[in-house]
């Protein structure tokens, strides 16, 4: 019998399901309501988890497993010929205003080298800047704000990255037969683009 995954929800996660089984030739089709998802649409695409001092380390361990991923993920749909991922490693700031945060910014100066050398990812060269310096990278900051600069944070854009990702499963899977021809439905219930998906029953 031919497996065949039925993955619903088509943001960022359930496309990123789906593109991995079309990859491995597994029938896949991906369903989703009209709007496109509203939690990949919310995301702010900032891919720094080692910057997130309260998570706990059963988490953190994910994330940077995910984060780490990112790389290999935008090379296999380089490969696929999708170049435009929605992602970057631009950089990033960790900031700071007042004594408090001071604080807590030489906390962070402290701890990032460490989480570095455990394998924590996006964080690149760290930099202590001033006000002048962090204004000039990003000038909404208000005055006297200082802050650590880290050369490896990345971002995604997550319409882009699902939309690239659709796209790579698509191609992946359009050798196959049945619902692989179809990659991406729109449902409602269990009714794909007008017809029941098949191998599915409503119950």
């Amino acid at each position: 019998m031919t497996e065949h995954v039925l993955v619903i929800g088509g943001g960022i996660v359930g496309s990123s399901a789906a593109y991995r089984l079309a990859r491995r030739g597994v029938r896949v089709t991906l369903i989703d309501r009209a709007d496109h998802g509203h939690a990949t649409a919310a995301g702010a695409g900032i891919v720094s988890p080692a910057t997130s001092f309260s998570a706990p380390p059963a988490q953190n361990a994910l994330a940077y497993r995910a984060a780490a991923y990112y790389p290999e993920l935008v090379a296999s749909l380089r490969n696929d010929g999708i170049t435009g991922t929605g992602y970057a490693v631009p950089g990033g700031l960790v900031v700071a205003s007042g004594d408090a945060e001071g604080a807590q910014l030489n906390r962070a100066f402290r701890i990032l080298p460490e989480r570095a050398q455990a394998g924590a990812p996006n964080i690149g060269e760290l930099t202590r800047i001033d006000d002048t310096a962090a204004r000039a990278l990003f000038p909404p900051l208000a005055p006297g704000t200082s802050a650590i600069h880290l050369s490896g944070t990345g971002r995604v854009n997550g319409r882009i990255m699902r939309d690239a990702l659709q796209q790579g499963g698509a191609g992946a899977a359009a050798g196959y037969d049945g619902p692989a021809r179809s990659w991406l439905s729109r449902v409602t219930g269990p009714v794909a683009s007008g017809r029941t998906v098949p191998g599915w029953t409503a119950s």
